[in-house]
């Protein structure tokens, strides 16, 4: 079948390059078009993923979390922190593009990530054409690379972290699991447990430290021997030995931060009411919130009740307790109440079988009696006949 389906599959291949060969100059332009659009579409989704842009003209751009060349779906599914190079490209392009932005502001929260991707970012950073400023938590390995390219970076707080300059690699080393090279390829799978396996490691490893460490310095503006010998060596620093040692530039906007958010609380403090205001000068909102109010009781009091009259008696008790307690029906609250169901379950069917036994061993034992009580009954009828043999021969 493989075999004749074959010439099908050339023939329509070539039909399809005489197609695209054919194709008219406004025919290419569609698809040219519909190819940019899509690419355009593309870049703003993954654009949206790390960025906002206020009022202000700023793009906010967040790194947070491990960094990988592509989006993670199951690191968002999990709820795991992470962000993708190419997320971080997008946004970078979109900001500069963008006539309503005026700066740039890559606002770190991470580890670090992988080497793989991690170069472009630090390029398109560097290339920014406004100004772009990096303000961080944690700035550490591949992230503080990224934060290295900025115009500036400013330390959240005295207890931000940076550092972790340098390129680990983690290699599996098993006696169970052997990899043979060719003859002329031994590097191909150098030998961990070695010194010179590990020595063939280390030198793919420096020769990436070289090139990290070059565009540090070159970022930062000092020298490449100043970075290996003073950006903690691999270590990580806390932000007054950072700004000491030159890896940041200030200490601060956190404690501008907090001041905006007290100042803010205030004013948000100056607007509140009491219930009575409320019902007295907002008789309607006040019926609604009531209303509401009231049927969101119900749901979670229905919630609790629904689940728990499914899962045993040892359930119903904790809904009561629950519902008593004012516990909001949550994903934790049900899973209490799956596992209560689960052993009330088992449980049950532990008893059902018991009862199952005692009902078959109740049918054995009136078996037994049956066949004790036929057996009686013939052994009596056969002396009854011996008896009666016995008396018709005298």
């Amino acid at each position: 079948m493989l075999l004749a389906a074959a010439p099908e599959g050339v023939k329509r291949i070539e039909q399809l390059s005489k197609l695209v060969a054919g194709a008219s100059a406004e025919q290419h332009a569609q698809v040219a078009a519909y190819k940019k659009d899509e690419d355009k579409k593309d870049k703003r989704q993954r654009a949206d993923r790390v960025m906002s842009v206020g009022d202000d003209g700023v793009a906010r751009i967040n790194i947070v979390g491990s960094l990988s060349p592509e989006y993670d779906f199951w690191a968002e599914y999990f709820d795991i922190p992470a962000t993708a190079y190419r997320d971080i490209l997008a946004a970078l392009s979109l900001a500069e593009a963008d006539q309503s932005v005026g700066r740039g502001e890559l606002y770190i929260d991470s580890p670090g990530g992988y080497t793989a991707g991690m170069r472009e970012v630090m390029v398109a950073v560097n290339a920014f054409g406004k100004p772009i400023d990096a303000i961080a938590s944690r700035a550490d390995s591949a992230a503080y690379g990224i934060a290295s390219q900025a115009d500036s970076i400013t330390a959240t707080g005295p207890d931000s972290e940076f550092g972790s300059v340098g390129v680990v690699a983690s290699v599996w080393a098993s006696e169970y699991f052997i990899e043979i090279t060719s003859s002329n390829a031994p590097n191909k799978r150098p030998d961990p447990k070695t010194e010179e396996g590990r020595a063939v490691i280390r030198a793919q490893l420096d020769e990436y430290e070289d090139i990290f460490t070059s565009d540090i310095a070159k970022g930062r503006n000092t020298t490449q021997a100043n970075v290996q010998q003073n950006f903690g060596r691999g270590g990580t620093m806390l932000a007054a030995r950072a700004l000491e040692n030159g890896l940041i530039d200030r200490i601060g906007a956190a404690s501008a931060t907090l001041e905006t958010t007290t100042q803010a609380k205030a004013e948000a403090n100056s607007y509140m009411t009491t219930l009575a205001d409320l019902k007295a000068k907002h008789p309607e909102v006040y019926a609604q919130a009531k209303a509401e109010g009231a049927a969101e009781e119900t749901e979670r009091v229905n919630a609790h009740f629904t689940l728990a009259r499914a899962c045993g008696d040892e359930a119903v008790k904790l809904a009561v307790e629950n519902v008593e307690s004012g516990e909001p029906f949550s994903a934790s609250v049900s899973a209490k109440y799956q596992a209560l169901g689960m052993e009330h379950l088992q449980a049950t069917a532990v008893a059902n079988s018991r009862k199952q036994d005692a009902e078959g061993q109740h049918q054995v034992d009136a078996n037994v009696t049956q066949k004790t009580e036929a057996q009686a009954a013939a052994e009596e009828l056969q002396a009854a006949v011996k008896q009666a043999y016995s008396l018709a021969r005298v």
